[in-house]
This record gives C-alpha cells, structure tokens and sequence, in this order.
C-alpha cells in the first residue's frame, strides 16, 4: 500500500484557504482606495492640463499655461475626478439642467457656484 493522501489533501485545502484569504484583502484595499480617492482614479486631463470648452461645442485638454485658440474658454471646473463620491478634498454638487441633474466635482475649498448646490450625502 502506499502512504496516506490525507495529509497532501489537507495541505491542499489550507493552501487554497490562504490563497482565497490573500484575494479578499487585496480585492478589499483596492477596493477602498478606489471608493475613497486614493490611487486609482480617472480625471477629465492629464497632470498639468485642463479642460476648455469650445463655443461651437466640444470640450479638449491645453496646457494650464497655454493660451487658448481663438473660441476657447477653461471649464470653469478645472481639472477634476470624472466621479468625486467618498473622494478626499472633493464635493460633489449638482444642478438641473434641461431637466436633467448634472453634477460635478469641486475642491472642498473651492465656493459653490451659482446655481450649483452641494449633494447631500
């Protein structure tokens, strides 16, 4: 006869206890950072670059230094995180526009503008 599999099935079993304990963590931290503004996040520009917006329609990232074409104008905005729900030094507000709510994000320090009102959490 030959020996024992019980020990190897048992050294299976904690091994993949481990390996699915290790993804829970790692999935919970990624988690957390993105639903907290921590490392993963997408922005209307690049570093160093900010949204304009065209008075015949359409938007585009320059520069922050650069001076606009003609029939440009900086979003008012700035440069900002697409979404700011639970982001660190964001606030999230809104307005009806058309008849739809549109929101956006501002810095915490920055004044509503008006017309705008904070979300409520």
């Amino acid at each position: 006869m030959g020996p024992d599999p019980k020990p190897r099935h048992t050294l299976l079993w904690v091994l993949a206890g481990v390996i699915a304990a290790a993804a829970v963590i790692i999935g919970g931290g990624l988690y957390a950072l993105v639903h907290t503004g921590g490392v993963i996040d997408e922005w209307h520009c690049s570093d160093g670059e900010a949204p304009a917006d065209n008075a015949g329609g359409g938007s585009d990232c320059f520069a922050e230094d650069a001076a606009l074409p003609a029939g440009w104008e900086w979003d008012p905005f700035g440069n900002r995180p697409y979404g700011c729900t639970d982001r660190w030094w964001w606030t999230e507000i809104e307005r009806t526009l058309r008849g739809e709510r549109v929101t956006e994000c501002i810095r915490d320090d920055a004044p509503v503008p008006e017309g705008w009102s904070v979300v409520a959490d």
